[in-house]
């Protein structure tokens, strides 16, 4: 899940100096209208999945859970 994919970057498969250069060159002759897609969509990844308030609330709804779990009846 917190893997990079090519919506919204360069994939790198091993750190070898061709495969680097060969997503460099393809990040700098890539569009305008590609560049803003793939910004557009590592924000929204960014929204979804990072920030705090989706955090707190998945959070909290774990300790809900054990909370329940923990309830002697």
């Amino acid at each position: 899940k917190l893997m990079v994919s090519e919506e919204t970057g360069w994939l790198i498969s091993k750190a070898e100096p061709e495969i680097i250069q060969n997503a460099l060159m393809e990040a700098v002759q890539c569009s305008n209208d590609n560049l803003l897609n793939k910004r557009n969509n590592a924000f929204k990844r960014v929204e979804e999945n990072f920030l705090w308030r989706k955090t707190i609330v998945e959070l909290l709804h774990k300790i809900r859970e054990l909370k329940n779990d923990f309830v002697v009846s």
